[in-house]
């Protein structure tokens, strides 16, 4: 009897606690119900419209994708904010969050490209406890990668006025043509620059009143067809008479160009009369890396003049102090060559931009071959660490590199 007594009273006792565990449940599940919550994002992060597909000023759309963390379960995807011009941020509220629960929240930002399609061009995460009411977080975005082969622009012709007087104005045409390294290059936007530079130091002058005035200074230009429209500025000579140097860049989207410069005299009373440029055509450059510290560099040249009259000086600049040797020139026509030089001391981390111009050696007053000389074309190319490191040769699983592990700088890496 006793027993049973003991028996029913632990079976109420069990009841009475199932009971009361279940009505905590209910008050734990009643106080996370998920309510609005008010989000504010401060974007950071670094943008470089020469690598990557765009900057935070051509952000025009933002959206966010949310995970709560307990549950690993997605409720939010593509939630749109709004972006209040006057503070920069985007703002937006919703609805499924909980508070005091931990969410991974990704960031997409987008601009819209001329063909009116929507791009995503930085992208950005972060861990964020959500608290009652405003929730600010501070969102680091990384700038998606510009992974397109693009086309490299080459002048072909500059026709110019090669006299004005003073306050005269006549156009200048640039006809340009792209290089491709593959089939499958994309020939995109260029941007052009026009710029009267100094004759003796190559840098910008920027008096209108001592350099004369360009109608379009920049601008963009598509192709039409298979082919790219002339590039038509027309220039104002300055009110003295004098030697002006004209400089003309051409860039990809990517940054990567090609500039040219050429002479205009500008004189009192006398006609004006029109020359063609035949600045030096430089066709291809290629980088190779050929050993623990060099890179092989070449260059594809074309002139309409001799290509044994063909001079050429190599660069590097903003990064380590890396000397240029073993020098080659191979000429393949009368026209048409290339020209070699080997970068030592190269690092996989370094990085700096290469400078190389070909100039043309029998012009009056001919001195050197240097960025900005008379006759000439420059190509510039920026760097990037690791942009040329060398390439695992594998035989079956056994692979190897030079490395300055192992044997010592001259060694090698054995990987399995």
């Amino acid at each position: 009897m006793r027993f049973q007594l003991l028996l029913t009273n632990l079976v109420l006792l069990l009841f009475i606690t199932s009971c009361n565990q279940q009505l905590q449940n209910e008050q734990k599940d009643e106080v996370s119900i998920a309510q609005p919550i008010r989000l504010e994002l401060n974007l950071s992060g670094n943008s470089r419209s020469e690598r990557f597909l765009g900057t935070f000023d051509e952000i025009d759309r933002l959206t966010l994708d949310i995970n709560r963390i307990y549950g690993n379960k997605r409720v939010v995807t593509g939630k749109e904010l709004q972006k209040d011009n006057q503070t920069s941020k985007w703002i937006g509220s919703i609805d499924q969050l909980i508070v005091g629960f931990e969410y991974k929240i990704t960031g997409h930002a987008f601009k819209t490209m001329d063909n009116g399609s929507s791009t995503e061009i930085f992208r950005g995460e972060v861990l964020h406890t959500v608290k009652d009411g405003l929730n600010t977080l501070s969102l680091r975005m990384s700038p998606i990668l510009d992974d397109r082969d693009l086309s490299v622009p080459r002048i072909t012709r500059v026709e110019r006025p090669f006299q004005l007087r003073t306050g005269e104005s006549d156009n200048i045409t640039v006809s340009i043509d792209t290089v491709q390294d593959s089939e499958d290059a994309e020939d995109g936007k260029l941007f052009y620059r026009f710029r009267v530079v100094d004759n003796f130091t190559g840098m910008p002058n920027d008096d209108v009143t001592l350099s004369g005035s360009f109608s379009k200074e920049t601008g963009t230009i598509s192709q039409v067809g298979d082919a790219y429209p002339d590039i038509i500025s027309l220039y104002t000579a300055p009110d003295n008479e004098s030697t002006r140097k004209v400089q003309i860049r051409v860039t990809n989207e990517l940054e990567i160009g090609v500039t040219s410069h050429f002479t205009v005299y500008i004189t009192d009373n006398i006609s004006t009369t029109t020359d063609v440029d035949s600045s030096p055509v430089i066709l291809s450059l290629n980088g190779e890396r050929t050993g623990f510290s060099s890179l092989r560099w070449t260059l594809t040249v074309k002139d309409d003049g001799p290509f044994s009259q063909l001079d050429v000086d190599w660069d590097y600049l903003f990064g380590e102090e890396l000397d240029f040797n073993e020098f080659e020139k191979n000429e393949q026509t009368s026209h048409q060559g290339t020209m070699s030089s080997t970068l030592s001391g190269y690092r996989d981390t370094d990085s700096g931009m290469l400078l190389v111009t070909v100039c043309e050696k029998n012009v009056p007053g001919y001195s050197g071959c240097s960025y900005g000389s008379e006759a000439s074309t420059s190509i510039s190319l920026e760097l990037l660490p690791y942009a040329f490191q060398q390439p695992l040769v594998c035989d079956g699983s056994d692979c190897v590199t030079e490395s300055i592990y192992g044997m010592g700088r001259f060694g090698y890496t054995y990987l399995k």
